[in-house]
């Protein structure tokens, strides 16, 4: 919980891994908590031992738990007005697994803002009032009471979110620095300095690049935790959060559209999924041999580790079957940062260092996309 509005960023995180999608269509949301509640039925003696011991058939009720150990009225009226449909989602959601009398203004007042999903909307809205719900909505409600008393009794994680600055400490921190017309820039160059760009703001900002060239971008259900988990054994190192949470948000990006973009470069680079990314890996490792004496146009940067494959090297955005990647290193040289991200491109072949982590890259990445939308995302 938090003592005031919390930092949209780490709202957008427990947006990012919820599975929104599940939840978003009655007829996707009924079969899903289905399986779920089956599930956790038959283990709940493993379910009382979070977060001790946690098995991959609960983690639908290890992420509730999660969001339930932060919920109070700010994190609720983040989700459902900050975060588009997905946090409204979500947010509706978690207020029908704990309907608190003091939610309904925040859940009456997102009603009818997402016609697709307003569905769960109301849910929420009749889980909360107490009333008699629609008949198509009583199966889920019924399912949503199921999971309430399945969690009834697990401790809840107790989690701090930041909160955000009032606008008194926002005056102050103006004053500060001086504020004047004239040095504005310098002000907002502080603000973005301080704030990391998540993915799912990043998607949503890409989305709608995408919507106004009359394009929709081609999300896919998202990787799990045993898929991801998987994947960090492979590599032998943890991914860094935001890259996870990128993968738990869509596990890629289909028809190869572009997702990722470089400053000054005019080719789109596609999301690839965990498997995608497995497939890349192994080509860079079977490829490294062949560079024995083999000497880059330009100099490496100290950055980066010597050589043409690391254990710890993840490709996760590709051009060309594999002639342009981006990877994140996770082994760098020992003036290097971990989660660091690096490319390689080939003909002439080279690998350069583009930005110190994940988040800079999205930051940059926007930049470009927006720069040359036309270029980048293609016609309809």
């Amino acid at each position: 919980m938090t003592t005031g509005r919390p930092y949209s960023e780490d709202v957008a995180y427990f947006v990012a891994t919820s599975p929104y999608l599940q939840l978003s269509k009655r007829a996707k949301a009924e079969p899903f908590l289905s399986r779920a509640v089956e599930a956790a039925e038959e283990c709940r003696s493993t379910l009382a031992a979070y977060p001790r011991v946690q098995i991959e058939a609960l983690e639908f009720f290890y992420t509730c738990l999660r969001s339930l150990g932060t919920l109070d009225l700010p994190f609720i009226e983040g989700l459902l007005s900050q975060h588009n449909w997905r946090g409204a989602v979500w947010g509706a959601w978690l207020a029908i697994l704990e309907p608190a009398p003091h939610f309904l203004p925040a859940v009456s007042e997102a009603r009818g803002r997402w016609p697709h999903n307003d569905w769960l909307v109301e849910c929420a809205f009749s889980a909360i009032r107490g009333s008699s719900p629609s008949p198509e909505h009583e199966t889920i409600l019924q399912l949503a009471a199921r999971c309430r008393e399945i969690l009834r009794d697990v401790p809840r994680p107790a989690i701090q979110l930041r909160r955000a600055p009032r606008e008194a400490e926002v005056a102050q921190m103006i004053r500060s620095v001086g504020w004047s017309p004239l040095n504005t820039e310098t002000l907002d160059k502080r603000r973005c300095s301080e704030i990391e760009m998540t993915f799912i703001d990043y998607l949503t900002r890409l989305e709608g690049l995408y919507r106004r060239r009359q394009i929709t971008l081609s999300r896919r259900e998202a990787a799990s935790v045993a898929e991801l988990q998987a994947l960090e054994r492979k590599i032998g190192q943890a991914l860094p959060r935001d890259l996870r949470a990128a993968w738990r948000a869509t596990d890629g990006i289909g028809n190869q559209q572009t997702v990722f973009a470089r400053p000054g470069r005019l080719t789109g680079y596609e999301f690839l999924s965990v498997a995608g990314a497995l497939e890349a890996r192994e080509g860079l490792r079977e490829r490294a041999p062949t560079y024995a004496g083999y000497r880059e146009p330009q100099t490496r940067d100290q950055r980066i580790r010597a050589g043409w494959f690391h254990q710890g090297w993840l490709p996760f955005a590709e051009f060309g079957g594999g002639t342009l990647l981006l990877i994140v290193d996770l082994v760098p040289s020992g003036t290097g940062k971990s989660g660091q991200i690096i490319a390689f491109t080939h003909d002439p072949d080279e690998i350069e260092h583009i930005a110190p982590s994940f988040a800079n890259l999205l930051e940059n990445s926007m930049k470009a996309i927006e720069a040359d939308s036309e270029e980048l995302l293609g016609q309809p």
